[in-house]
């Protein structure tokens, strides 16, 4: 698993695979499809557009069927829905999540949240670490600066304002990974060189530990 995880921005774009595809080659592992105003069928014709031995590579969120259809690398929800309240449906519902055949990741907003799912799911985000570039006024949580010693090699992404000035610093941290987006998308440009970039960063920061 890499160090770096991208998700897509929430716009839907005619040249959207491309934009995909210029960030795996770039060297990211792990592309998150984050589309929620898209409906099944345009994720449906954005996946067939990817290349059969990139699918791997991508994981959807919110959309079971289709990870399961395109055989692609995961599916992610969020901590309610991996790990809902009681009652008989988000049981039920939880149940069948943990019992998929692709790995399942989680996002999280606290420590206890992290330590109540990281043995049952694939890798988590948690955010927000730094103060958010594609969502205003989202500030970072003193509280997540740091990983809890217990909690030090388990896989969780830091998530939240990442760019190559701060992911090092999230390794440095504890964080096992990065998760970039608006840094990424916010221009219509050098995304592979960003992606870049950030992979720089995290890789210097390695060589000193």
């Amino acid at each position: 698993m890499s160090e770096l995880i991208v998700i897509t921005d929430d716009v839907m774009r005619r040249d959207e695979v491309a934009r995909w595809m210029e960030v795996l080659e770039a060297g990211v592992e792990r592309l998150h499809v984050r589309k929620p105003k898209a409906s099944r069928e345009e994720l449906e014709e954005l996946l067939n557009e990817v290349p059969l031995d990139w699918r791997k590579k991508i994981v959807i969120h919110y959309q079971p069927e289709l990870a399961e259809k395109f055989e692609l690398g995961g599916l992610h929800v969020s901590y309610k829905d991996f790990n809902p309240p009681n009652g008989e449906a988000g049981r039920k519902g939880a149940k069948t999540l943990r019992t998929l055949n692709i790995p399942v990741s989680c996002s999280v907003h606290s420590w206890g949240e992290a330590k109540d799912i990281i043995d049952s799911c694939a890798y988590c985000f948690i955010s927000p670490v730094f103060d958010s570039i594609s969502k205003s006024g989202y500030l970072a949580s003193s509280e997540l600066k740091q990983v809890p010693a217990e909690l030090r090699g388990e896989k969780i992404y830091a998530l939240g304002g990442i760019d190559p000035a701060n992911a090092g610093e999230a390794i440095h941290n504890g964080y096992y990974g990065v998760v970039a987006l608006g840094y990424i998308w916010q221009e219509d440009e050098r995304r592979g060189k960003k992606v870049k970039e950030i992979l720089k960063s995290i890789n210097k920061e390695k060589t000193l530990v």
